[in-house]
């Protein structure tokens, strides 16, 4: 696609349905820095992922860490767990057929539901195109880490999302739930610094009447 501008390309974004330990049974990808980014249009999603930095605030400090990958400037990438994505495993959402690799290739690649082909995600095309084994990590790969986000949290707790019926974090019920905890930890913090206002005042007070 980018003919001759290719050897330019310096970094590559691991995207939501894959991690880091995926790209690395990939030794062709050795060479880029892993990147990754959450939904800029997705207020609630922002920094569910997130490429990692230590350098002054210019964007040619930025450039300077994605081009060289010094563990010193870049460090590493937040990611959301790529089972999560949409796009991870092969399958198709209507009929529920939601397949690894093997499973995939067990059936042909034909969905038993309507019989039409599978689509294929992106850890299909990971073990198509892996010359290492899963778990092998390339010398000097820089670290991540895998986080949760909250409404994902919520939505398990209380039984907003589930694999049946394929709801997701962002149903009216996990939103509310999101609302009412987001309420208690702000009322939370209010009483807290009432109690607190209370105390010191009291103590204040002790404290003058002891002087006089």
């Amino acid at each position: 696609m980018f003919a001759d501008l290719t050897p330019h390309i310096f970094a590559l974004e691991t995207g939501l349905s894959s991690d880091p330990p995926m790209n690395w049974r990939v030794s062709a990808l050795d060479r880029y820095t892993l990147v990754s980014n959450s939904d800029a249009h997705s207020p609630e999603k922002l920094a569910r992922e997130a490429t990692l930095f230590d350098t002054e605030l210019s964007y040619s400090a930025v450039f300077d860490a994605l081009r060289t990958g010094d563990p010193a400037t870049y460090l590493g990438t937040v990611e959301f767990f790529p089972e999560e994505g949409k796009y991870h495993f092969d399958g198709h959402r209507a009929c529920g057929i939601v397949w690894d690799p093997p499973m995939t290739l067990a059936h042909g690649g034909i969905c038993p539901v309507c019989g039409k082909e599978v689509t294929i995600g992106v850890m299909h095309r990971v073990e198509a195109l892996a010359d290492r084994l899963a778990g092998a990590r390339p010398a000097h790969a820089p670290p991540f880490f895998s986080l949760i986000p909250l409404p994902e949290v919520l939505g398990e707790v209380y039984g907003s999302v589930t694999t049946q019926s394929r709801c997701r974090p962002s149903t009216i019920s996990c939103w509310r739930a999101w609302g009412r905890s987001w309420r208690s930890c702000v009322m939370c913090r209010w009483r807290k610094s009432r109690l607190r206002a209370a105390r010191d005042w009291r103590r204040g007070s002790a404290a003058c009447a002891e002087t006089r």
